[in-house]
């Protein structure tokens, strides 16, 4: 969370020398809203993320189902999957970021592609 402890890439990595069994979850909005760019985590992390927090953003700034707005996420997969992470994905969305559930599926079906295609 970026109003919590670990609100800065380089704490993770500390915190791991320690725990050496510390696995972290990677939330991209959480990243964002940090205002640290999202690789810097995925390296503070790499090898130890457990699950993975996907939202997008429009041009505007606002939440939004992955597939609907600006972010890479073919960029943000094939990072995670350099950085040894084959484990769940989880679509943060919101009440307001959908109309109904055939939004959902498709973005389902927009990361579903991207991941065939990385392999």
């Amino acid at each position: 969370m970026h109003w919590a402890l670990y609100n800065e890439p380089g704490i993770f990595s500390r915190l791991k020398r320690r725990c050496p069994d510390l696995q972290g979850v990677l939330d991209v909005k959480q990243a964002r809203l940090s205002g640290y760019p999202y690789q810097m985590y995925v390296k503070d992390m790499e090898g130890s993320i457990s699950h993975v927090h996907l939202s997008d953003v429009d041009g505007r700034g606002k939440i939004c189902l992955p597939g609907q707005g600006r972010f890479d996420f073919e960029e943000c997969l094939r990072r995670l999957k350099d950085a040894g992470f084959d484990g769940a994905l989880l679509i943060e969305v919101y009440p307001k970021d959908y109309g109904d559930y055939a939004e959902l599926k498709r973005s389902c079906d927009y990361l579903d592609e991207i991941i065939d295609k990385i392999g």
